[in-house]
């Protein structure tokens, strides 16, 4: 049976109340605003009481995520009582899981022992990059961590997916594919896009102006230019289509990237993975931007996508496939409506 992490969003309780598949749920994960992460949310109190719901009254595990791009010099000095916020927030969430990336972090005994005391699960981020079978082993021989969020390449590259597999097998460790994050392959905007949205405390201090100047000259330079400009790209991000997920080896576990997402489009989403439906919108099934497009993934698998991109490894300037797709597709839906 496929089981997937799925984003908290504003509402999901109640969505989940009577969510006929929660046994596909492994665990719900989020981030409050008490650390930076990879996201800026601050979540209100009564979206905190909707977290806690989910894991007294649901059942369903929750997982509290702690992976900012950027740490404060003062983190380091303050270990301590990071830790002690930490203790709180396990006191009035109960999470089972945290998903961390900090490796000096992750070697500090102080900082471990709680964990291992509360029985709480340390999962690796998808962003500490565990693209081969060798870093799946350094982190699991050398940090002792049994949970991974695998690197998004992964996805297009079967051979060394298969060598992973192998060995989380062997060794009893949980691994986990991101399906729908849709950033570019190897994307030279990422790391500087996640270092500016951990340092929430100075994005807050910006005014009006300077937050629109600061929106214009990224969605003008970065990924969002690229996806509305040069749309096909958009195929070539290592996403994993709904479609597709009955040909992964059933031992792997999926992450549905959203925790932005409006809590209707959510809905759609995580139906769309866990019941395999293709019918979804192509533009709103990723978690980055796409422009409005009218094909859906079943468009796609008409041709042989996934067979094609599975084990391509991303060579993505040697190779026009996915070009070549797109303008096809717009072609075909271009005489579909004339």
């Amino acid at each position: 049976m496929k089981q997937f992490s799925i984003p908290f969003t504003k509402g999901m309780f109640d969505y989940l109340k009577t969510f006929k598949k929660k046994k596909y749920i492994n665990d719900v994960y989020f981030s409050d605003g008490t650390f930076p992460s990879a996201r800026q949310i601050k979540l209100s109190a009564e979206e905190r009481t909707e977290v806690r719901n989910i894991k007294e009254i649901l059942k369903i595990k929750l997982n509290y995520t702690y992976n900012p791009a950027y740490y404060s010099p003062y983190d380091y000095l303050n270990l301590n009582d990071i830790i002690k916020k930490i203790e709180f927030l396990y006191e009035f969430y109960q999470f089972d899981v945290i998903t961390l990336n900090n490796t000096h972090f992750l070697l500090n005994v102080n900082f471990r022992n709680f964990f291992l005391k509360n029985n709480i699960k340390i999962r690796l981020s998808v962003n500490n990059r565990v693209d081969s079978v060798e870093k799946l082993k350094l982190f699991y021989e050398e940090f002792g961590i049994n949970s991974v969020v695998l690197d998004r390449n992964l996805n297009r590259n079967e051979d060394e997916l298969k060598k992973c597999v192998s060995y989380a097998k062997e060794n009893n460790i949980e691994i986990f594919l991101l399906v729908n994050e849709g950033c570019l392959p190897n994307c030279p905007f990422k790391q500087f896009c996640d270092i500016l949205m951990s340092q929430s405390e100075i994005m807050e201090k910006l005014n009006k102006d300077d937050e629109e100047k600061l929106k214009t000259i990224l969605h003008s330079l970065g990924c969002v230019y690229i996806f509305e400009n040069i749309p096909f790209k958009g195929l070539q991000s290592p996403f994993i289509s709904p479609t597709w997920i009955n040909n992964f080896d059933d031992y792997i576990k999926f992450k549905i990237s959203g925790r932005n997402n409006y809590i209707e489009n959510l809905k759609k989403i995580i139906e769309a993975y866990i019941f395999g439906d293709g019918k979804i919108s192509y533009s709103i099934a990723f978690s980055t931007f796409r422009r409005q497009e009218n094909f859906d993934f079943y468009d796609l698998d008409e041709f042989n996508f996934y067979d094609k991109v599975k084990n391509c490894k991303l060579q993505c300037h040697s190779c026009d496939f996915c070009k070549q797709v797109y303008f096809q597709l717009k072609k075909e839906q271009k005489y579909a409506t004339s």
